[in-house]
């Protein structure tokens, strides 16, 4: 006798933001994830970056922040995959935070017992194959190194190095005086927090033509989703539904759930 498959309803949740810029975020997210969790935040992704496409933006460009690679073999699976994906180095950081500036003594000397200094020190891989990007993401995504940028321009290789020249004169200013001054860009790290804060010049400086903006934040155990204009099509081209009243709320997304195997339970 068959059952109904058992259902995966992942929600996301409105962040408050500048008009004309929209956010959600999916919350409680331990990075790395395991399979059973990572399967439908992968497939949620997938699903965005797909409407993404069909609704006029580019293909994505992906970004990896190195400060989790290390976590449950991510650095080996990245060294597996680097020279398919020809990476370039970059700096990333929480552009809402304190300039970035490298560690002194004396922030040792001021640390209260038992914590661990904070190091501002952040790189970034660019996957600038990005004709890889999307299996790069199916193979890194998960993990809390992943970030997505989708343009409104039909070339994604032209977009992406744009806007990685207009960070070098934006967001390079944001370090402290004489730090980090050497990457070839900067890529902002945004959280639910930092977009609900931020001025809708600020969101402009820091996405500048990207239209769609995915992060996994391992430090707010978040998926973060910021749109440069309302993402309702977006989330409709993507089988997203809404869940409640208003211009701002919920939308779900209904997911079979599936076995190691791959096989729907």
């Amino acid at each position: 006798m068959s059952t109904a498959p058992a259902i995966t309803v992942l929600e996301l949740t409105p962040v408050e933001c500048a008009s004309p810029f929209q956010a959600f975020c999916v919350p409680d997210l331990a990075f790395p994830l395991s399979g059973e969790v990572r399967r439908p935040i992968v497939d949620l992704v997938k699903r965005l970056l797909a409407a993404a496409e069909k609704i006029g933006l580019t293909t994505p460009a992906l970004w990896l922040d190195t400060q989790q690679l290390h976590q449950d073999g991510g650095s080996k699976v990245y060294g597996s995959h680097a020279r398919q994906w020809s990476p370039a180095m970059g700096f990333c950081f929480d552009p809402s935070e304190a300039a970035p500036r490298k560690l002194r003594f004396d922030d040792l000397l001021n640390m209260e017992y038992g914590t661990q200094p904070k190091l501002a020190d952040r790189s970034c891989i660019f996957v600038s194959n990005v004709q890889q990007s999307f299996a790069a993401y199916e193979v890194m995504g998960g993990r809390g190194v992943a970030n997505l940028l989708c343009f409104r321009e039909a070339d994604t290789l032209a977009a992406a190095q744009r806007y990685m020249q207009h960070t070098q004169k934006t967001l390079k200013r944001y370090m402290a005086e004489g730090e980090f001054q050497n990457f070839k860009y900067y890529f902002p790290l945004l959280t639910s927090g930092s977009v609900a804060q931020a001025s809708a010049q600020q969101l402009s400086e820091w996405l500048a033509e990207a239209d769609l903006y995915l992060r996994e934040s391992p430090e707010t155990k978040e998926l973060v989703i910021v749109g440069g204009r309302s993402l309702e099509h977006l989330l409709e081209t993507a089988g997203l539904q809404r869940t409640g009243y208003g211009e701002v709320s919920p939308w779900a997304l209904h997911l079979p759930q599936q076995t190691e195997t791959g096989e729907i339970q």
